[in-house]
């Protein structure tokens, strides 16, 4: 570790109360930060650069080779943090589970490794509160990065965290998870056999440490992974730990091995369009994916080419559009066709647009078209959906299923328009609902179709149970009732959202909870009115 680099700057009080701090920065070995020291000694602050004073966000006077912060209020003592961006309260930091690769005009990489100072004077003395970890990436091929994974065992490698400025600047224990990781934009690439080097900064840890590197071919989009887990690894801050990484052709179009405790990840839509059928692997999406204006073809799309796996939202966002004027038959929805899946913690949006039909044997869904005997819940839709069928058929449109085929649908919202365009079978929850348990689902928007159109099931069939479920509906004379016809009973009103239906006759199965309930179907109490 080099010694702290001395930076020699004139110190003034300026007439009206303001005071020009002096820097003082402690080095990386190799000069590997964003505040670095040239040969000559000197220190060199990126342009743009702001450090925070005293809880004021004060930039970086540039001025000749000397780094100082000019128009300083005057006060006994001072505490500054860099970058100014991470500061969160009075000297309370986040640091972020994310740090983006970038470089200068030279090409070397910028890393704003947090750093910190106290003075009662007017020189600060930076001190880096974090440790660089050092990752030298050689591959048998030409690469693309993705990103590097660092995993600790024990210790929190990003979140909230105080400094303690009694001595040397310190950092807490932080409240964030285990994890950090540095993504790449797909611009920087690695040639076979040559060497390039990224760094990454974390807190002082000593614990078991995993270092996952992953990247890609783009010639054939192969992904390429060199994972390594070093037991009792140990580093300080303002210290460097260096890891070789030899990343090696896996043939395979997902990192993570399938499993529950490893399952394939997801991170843009090309991964997104390669999930497979009549597979029970697993899936974890690892971010928000806008699949853009091309019309999304569903994942499955019949019985014998099915999606059967778990498919973990992990609270993420998957925004599409489906625009089919094949006016046929179809199973449309971010799944077509799902057979004994899961699919959970999964956020959608965009829209559906379609002169196809469901009939008796296909669906139309934002979540899953046709579902056979799948698990759906926690899911969430603002997906909206209109049919542009003219034909005689039935529709089959739901917010979350088309045709639900048993299973469940549990904990799930939708907040959407649901345009049936007068056909029949049309429900916020589930369109056709022959068989297996909608539970604990709330609809908030608008339904609208001819006969069958319900807020949660537009056709409930004899083994179909409805539980626990709550809508709203702004325009209570505009509705026949809770159930359009049947024997069970469920009589409290919600309030919001409309259903309509272009038939003149509004009892003709045209509801709250279900459109059409087959007397033995089991339907019963939503939460209480909101009246």
């Amino acid at each position: 570790m080099l010694a702290a680099a001395m930076v020699f700057t004139a110190c003034r009080k300026d007439d009206d109360n303001l005071v020009t701090l002096n820097v003082n920065l402690s080095d990386y070995t190799g000069n590997n930060t964003k505040m670095y020291v040239d040969a000559s000694r000197y220190t060199h602050w990126t342009s743009g650069d702001q450090v925070d004073i005293n809880g004021t966000t004060s930039p970086v006077d540039l001025s000749g080779e000397k780094a100082k912060i000019t128009g300083v209020a005057t006060a006994a003592s001072y505490t500054a943090i860099y970058p100014a961006s991470i500061v969160t309260g009075t000297n309370t930091v986040t640091l972020p589970a994310e740090q983006t690769y970038s470089v200068d005009g030279s090409g070397n990489q910028i890393i704003a490794a947090p750093m910190a100072a106290y003075t009662t004077g007017t020189t600060l003395a930076f001190e880096n509160i974090c440790a660089l970890i050092k990752v030298d990436v050689t591959p048998n091929t030409d690469l693309t990065m993705e990103r590097i994974i660092v995993t600790s065992s024990s210790t929190n490698l990003c979140g909230s965290a105080s400094i303690d400025f009694s001595g040397t600047p310190t950092l807490g224990a932080l409240s964030g998870s285990k994890t950090v990781t540095l993504t790449f934009d797909g611009s920087t690439t690695v040639s076979n056999g040559d060497t390039k080097t990224f760094y990454i900064y974390v807190p002082q840890f000593s614990s078991d440490i995993t270092i996952d590197v992953q990247a890609y071919d783009a010639s054939t989009d192969w992904k390429y992974e060199w994972k390594k887990t070093s037991s009792g690894a140990s580093i300080s801050p303002n210290s460097i730990g260096a890891v070789a990484a030899e990343p090696t052709n896996t043939k395979k179009y997902f990192f993570g091995t399938g499993t529950s405790a490893d399952p394939y990840v997801i991170y843009n839509v090309n991964e997104l369009k390669r999930v497979p059928v009549n597979s029970a692997v697993y899936f974890k999406l690892m971010n928000d994916i806008d699949c853009g204006n091309d019309s999304w073809s569903p994942i499955g799309t019949t019985s014998t080419s099915s999606f059967k796996g778990t498919f973990d939202g992990n609270g993420n966002t998957i925004t599409y559009k489906i625009n089919d004027n094949t006016n046929t038959s179809k199973n449309l929805g971010l799944f077509g066709h799902a057979t004994n899946a899961t699919i959970k913690n999964l956020k959608v949006s965009g829209s559906i647009s379609s002169d196809c039909y469901g009939y008796y044997s296909y669906g139309i869904g934002s979540i899953v078209g046709y579902n056979s005997g799948s698990t759906i819940e926690n899911c969430y839709s603002n997906v909206t959906m209109t049919s542009n069928y003219t034909g005689s058929y039935f529709l089959t449109m739901g917010g979350i299923v088309g045709y639900f085929n048993g299973g469940t649908v549990s904990y799930c919202f939708v907040s959407s328009t649901i345009n049936g365009n007068g056909k029949n079978r049309v429900g916020g929850i589930v369109a056709h609902h022959y068989s297996g348990t909608i539970t604990h689902c709330t609809f908030e928007g608008t339904v609208s179709g001819g006969n069958y159109v319900g807020m949660i099931a537009g056709n409930s069939n004899s083994a179909a149970n409805i539980t626990n479920c709550h809508y709203y509906v702004a325009d209570k004379a505009n509705y026949s009732g809770v159930l359009g016809r049947g024997t069970s009973s469920a009589t409290s009103e919600d309030i919001a959202g409309t259903i309509m239906s272009n038939k003149a006759d509004l009892t003709t199965y045209v509801t709250g909870i279900a459109g059409y309930d087959v007397y033995t179907s089991s339907i019963s109490s939503r939460l209480p009115s909101l009246d």
